[in-house]
């Protein structure tokens, strides 16, 4: 009797195993056949965008305001079109209008917005997932869809870091310079690729144009403080010459390097004495950037400065890039004075090194 029963539970198992099989099998046949269908028809869709939008873009009977243009708008506007082929619209709009400029470039732009697609747009900002609210601030941003600025604006300290950055820059295509005095308000951080794409955008602008970023330093975002840095001396507002040299002594060590790195790039003479100053209380890799600061800025008299720490220095990385500083500022014979001096094994090296002029 029990060998009955486990036969029969085996047999139904074996059962329903094998029509589950059969049930995801035509589960995973019905699933390709619906995903070709939707890669045919959206590769057809594609194509017919393509010689649409060179036709709108070089056939003059497709001017703006002709009558012929008036009907393509009628019959391609979104909202009869279906998810597919907005997607497909939308997709060659973009790719041509990365590789076109000028007049063609504003004639994509006035045709996203006659056929309609900004409020699908906004649908996805307003109600989709964050990428897909992502892809919705790059294509309004593309498009000059300038209305959706404040929208976008929601967006720049979001919590979601790829959300924010998409939105940053978004708000500053569509806007230019007008749109950074979001910046100041930004609690959370900007990253350092962020904020290299957002130097790029506004590398088209002239310095004039720029507005006063002095009031950034003074933020509690330590990256706004580094972006406002990097504004600073990218555009030359020599006027934060005083901002600047007193960020020298801030708690975070990523201000403090960037920090000298501007000093040096807008050639801030007057910051020596400070840089001299923190040097002993800075961690290594502070040191050694203050030197080189002091050996691009500084002037003979930073020679006995140079020299104290060639003679007193056990750490060979420090003492050449000390001793080149040296010799960088006139003072070579200052070195021939310490070679002929009674100095420990390591100094020496740090001597005869920075004496060397193939270094």
């Amino acid at each position: 009797m029990e060998q009955d029963f486990a036969h029969r539970f085996v047999t139904v198992i074996i059962v329903i195993l094998f029509f589950s099989s059969i049930v995801l099998l035509l589960g995973i046949l019905v699933s390709r056949t619906i995903k070709n269908k939707k890669e045919r028809e959206s590769d057809l869709w594609h194509e017919k965008f393509q010689a649409l939008l060179v036709n709108i873009l070089f056939d003059a009977k497709y001017e703006p305001g002709t009558d012929d243009y008036k009907r393509l708008i009628k019959k391609y506007h979104a909202d009869k079109l279906n998810a597919v082929q907005q997607k497909a619209l939308i997709g060659e709009m973009d790719v041509l209008h990365k590789n076109v400029a000028g007049e063609t470039s504003e004639k994509l732009e006035a045709f996203y917005h006659d056929v309609g697609l900004i409020p699908y747009a906004v649908e996805r900002v307003k109600d989709g997932k964050w990428w897909e609210k992502a892809g919705a601030f790059r294509e309004l941003s593309e498009f000059k869809a300038v209305s959706q600025y404040d929208l976008i604006l929601k967006y720049v300290d979001h919590d979601n870091k790829t959300l924010r950055a998409e939105a940053q820059y978004a708000a500053v295509s569509l806007k230019g310079v007008n749109a950074l005095h979001f910046v100041e308000s930004l609690k959370y951080p900007m990253s350092e690729w962020q904020q290299l794409v957002m130097l790029e955008k506004l590398a088209r602008y002239l310095p004039e144009e720029i507005p006063d970023v002095r009031h950034w330093l003074s933020s509690d975002n330590d990256s706004v403080v580094i972006f406002g840095l990097k504004v600073i001396a990218q555009f030359q507002q020599f006027n934060a010459e005083k901002q600047v040299i007193e960020l020298l002594v801030h708690k975070n060590p990523r201000v403090v390097k960037q920090d000298i790195q501007s000093l040096v790039r807008l050639q801030f003479k007057s910051a020596c004495p400070f840089l001299r100053r923190i040097y002993s209380d800075s961690p290594k890799s502070i040191k050694l950037q203050i030197i080189d600061a002091l050996s691009e800025l500084g002037d003979s008299g930073d020679r006995s400065f140079f020299r104290e720490l060639v003679e007193d220095q056990d750490d060979f990385e420090i003492g050449l890039r000390a001793g080149m500083a040296l010799r960088n500022l006139g003072g070579r014979s200052i070195l021939q004075q310490l070679d002929r001096k009674e100095l420990t094994e390591q100094r020496r090296k740090i001597v005869t090194h920075a004496l060397d002029e193939r270094i």
